[in-house]
């Protein structure tokens, strides 16, 4: 799931690297290469966190890349809920 959307935000915002972690699940995932500038961003549905994304590029995000970033999350959060309550019944 995350690599597919690391690919796909990559059509949208040019960005290097990206990182996910869910630090209950002890989930530590890197795509691409890490770089200076970050965009640091907490996935939450219902006041219950699901980890953090991470995006990086060797050059500031602008303003509206910010915003993007914010409304794609809108897409991924509910599959990542889903694919982590299967993740959590598999490792029982």
């Amino acid at each position: 799931l995350l690599t597919i959307f690391f690919r796909e935000i990559q059509a949208c915002i040019p960005v290097s690297g990206m990182e996910y972690q869910n630090q209950n699940l002890d989930i530590r995932l890197e795509f691409g290469k890490t770089e200076r500038n970050v965009c640091h961003l907490s996935l939450m549905t219902e006041k219950q966190l699901h980890g953090t994304i991470s995006f990086t590029r060797t050059y500031k995000f602008t303003d509206e890349e910010l915003a993007s970033f914010e409304m794609l999350m809108s897409c991924l959060i509910f599959p990542l809920k889903n694919a982590l309550k299967y993740y959590e019944a598999v490792r029982q």
